[in-house]
């Protein structure tokens, strides 16, 4: 049985945090910290799967996906990946 599914997550980074932090020396390293967390929120992907499962038997199947994944955010990268399964039920 074939299957496709679409996703996009789109996050913006409340920067506001940051400025909320006095810029003053004795604090720049928490400065920058809390920088990179906020930052690392922001997100701008979409993916792409697509899959088979096969029911081998009445408890047993084979599944295979792969998987198309593109980021948008400037300091991401995009990826593919391809994942193969065999699924018991009881």
């Amino acid at each position: 049985m074939p299957n496709v599914t679409w996703g996009r997550r789109d996050n913006e980074a409340d920067r506001s945090i940051i400025a909320r932090l006095p810029n003053v020396a004795p604090l720049a390293p928490l400065r920058a910290a809390v920088s990179g967390v906020v930052l690392g929120e922001e997100l701008d992907a979409t993916y792409w799967s697509y899959g088979l499962r096969w029911d081998v038997a009445t408890n047993v199947a084979l599944k295979a996906d792969y998987t198309q994944y593109t980021n948008d955010t400037t300091a991401s990268a995009d990826a593919d990946s391809l994942a193969v399964g065999v699924v018991f039920t009881f």
